[in-house]
């Protein structure tokens, strides 16, 4: 498992509680954060709630990238949901890099971010809405 700095893992904490409700996603995708969040959950030495606040700042890049809110992804075709979530994983994976207690985890890291996307895709990525 992956290990990272206490004070960077408190701080995706504070932005969870104070922060999340703000991205404005459907009950469903709040949904996929949860199943996403215990998936990477095994894999990082995190809190729930460190884990959904590196999360929540993900969302909230592509969301100011795209100019969307995160909700908007419910009227995507499933390859331009795959494409956003990459987007998030990527974005995810360099908030991440920085927090490493070893930097030695990087790789690793990686790997982990790709099978959570992949997760993503198996799971969610072609449902009928």
């Amino acid at each position: 498992m992956i290990d990272f700095n206490i004070e960077d893992a408190e701080s995706a904490e504070k932005d969870f509680t104070q922060n999340f409700s703000r991205l404005h996603l459907t009950d469903f995708q709040m949904t996929i954060v949860d199943n996403i969040t215990e998936f990477l959950d095994d894999k990082l030495v995190l809190s729930v709630f460190a884990l959904k606040g590196f999360i929540y700042r993900a969302v909230k890049v592509w969301q100011q990238t795209m100019e969307k809110p995160g909700n908007s992804i419910e009227s995507f075709t499933p390859k331009e949901r795959i494409e956003a979530v990459r987007s998030m994983f990527k974005t995810l994976e360099t908030l991440l890099k920085p927090a490493l207690k070893n930097s030695t985890d990087d790789e690793e890291l990686t790997r982990i971010m790709t099978d959570g996307l992949k997760f993503y895709t198996d799971k969610f990525a072609y449902r009928e809405d």
